[in-house]
């Protein structure tokens, strides 16, 4: 049998040009690769706004818990109840001061899900 004259121009698969174009090949499509798009950047920023907001509300909870430790209706014996004032004043200041991080992290997480949207 006689091998066509396209038959014997073709390279082997081994060859060392066909190899050269596969790596070639490869580099082209790693540098064309894109950018995250704004709806993936979108969809992250909102992910995380949501995450600092659950942390937020987990502070808030904690002061509301707080509140209703300290509520008169709830306490049947004053005895029961055994609270410095200086360690009250020690866990309001905790609890504050956390809040307002928090705060600050989801106004920021806002302002980035923001950016990514325009």
């Amino acid at each position: 049998m006689a091998k066509s004259s396209s038959a014997l121009k073709r390279k082997p698969v081994g060859s060392k040009s066909a190899k050269r174009q596969a790596v070639d090949r490869s580099k082209m499509q790693a540098t064309t690769a894109e950018p995250p798009t704004n709806d993936r950047k979108a969809r992250t920023a909102s992910i995380n706004a949501l995450d600092k907001l659950q942390h937020l509300r987990d502070t808030l909870l904690a002061f509301e818990c707080l509140q209703s430790f300290l509520s008169p209706h709830c306490i049947h014996a004053p005895e029961e109840l055994h609270v410095e004032p200086a360690e009250l004043r020690a866990l309001v200041t905790c609890i504050n001061a956390e809040t307002q991080r928090r705060m600050l992290a989801v106004d920021e997480a806002l302002e980035s899900m923001r950016r990514a949207l325009h």
